[in-house]
């Protein structure tokens, strides 16, 4: 008799800890960091380094192989700016001369009928 209150007080211990335990008694603020944090720990790193351009390092990769990837990566950015930027220059120097060369048509116009009616 003794030995079955003393289960049943310890099964009911075990069940009142597995409540205290389910998901749903988890506080809605921190829901699953820690269960996040350790899911980011068990991803390899390989996956999760890259640079702050986000050129993604191996890790088998030596250090001036990843300075070489770096270097040429920032460098066909900077082309890639420069073309850009050439590229509005030369629409702006067009618009420039395209507006100094003729005057705008209804400027035209007005001229024309300034000189007829003189």
């Amino acid at each position: 008799m003794q030995t079955t209150n003393l289960f049943l007080s310890v099964l009911e211990f075990a069940f009142l800890i597995s409540l205290s335990l389910s998901p749903q008694s988890l506080p809605l603020s921190q829901p699953l960091a820690p269960i996040i944090s350790k899911e980011a720990e068990a991803t390899p790193t390989w996956f999760r380094r890259t640079t702050k351009k986000g050129i993604k390092i191996k890790s088998n990769q030596s250090r001036k192989e990843r300075t070489r990837q770096i270097e040429a990566q920032t460098f066909l950015d900077m082309q890639k700016l420069s073309r850009i930027h050439e590229q509005r220059r030369r629409k702006k120097e067009a618009r420039k001369q395209q507006e100094t060369s003729s005057p705008p048509p209804v400027l035209q116009v007005k001229n024309n009928l300034k000189s007829a009616l003189c």
